[in-house]
């Protein structure tokens, strides 16, 4: 069983820092912990633990629309495993809040096969990223 509780952005943990900052690697846009707590603490993000038969973190940000919440980030012990349960805690705690849509940035390989065959949600776009020095 997976329980999820909602975390005060200005009471975390320092192991919940690390699980965020984890939750926030390959990330495309170079995020860390320090951005989804900031973002938290300014109330266009919530971080959310799980815990129980998997324990971790994840991050919803406000969307490209009011009626859309963003995962953006996600770390933990026991997800892959426990993906089924955790992604409808997730999509539960997204609808709840009256999102229409949920939608996420998955730069690894395992996870977004994992996406791909056990969420709801589609591949819409490919991210292309070219930096300038």
């Amino acid at each position: 069983m997976i329980k999820v509780r909602m975390l005060d952005p200005f009471k975390l943990e320092l192991e919940d820092v690390f699980l965020i900052d984890e939750g926030c690697k390959g990330s495309w846009d170079k995020a860390n912990a320090y951005h989804q707590i900031n973002a938290a603490r300014n109330k266009n993000a919530w971080i959310f633990k799980f815990t129980g038969d998997a324990e971790g973190i994840f991050v919803f940000a406000r969307g490209n629309t009011e009626k859309e919440l963003t995962m953006t980030a996600l770390a933990g012990k026991g997800f892959f495993k426990h993906f089924d349960e955790i992604y409808s805690a997730a999509k539960t705690l997204a609808k709840r809040a009256g999102a229409r849509r949920m939608t996420g940035y998955v730069s690894r390989p395992g996870l977004k096969r994992l996406y791909e065959r056990r969420s709801g949600g589609t591949p819409v776009a490919t991210l292309f990223l070219e930096e300038f020095k």
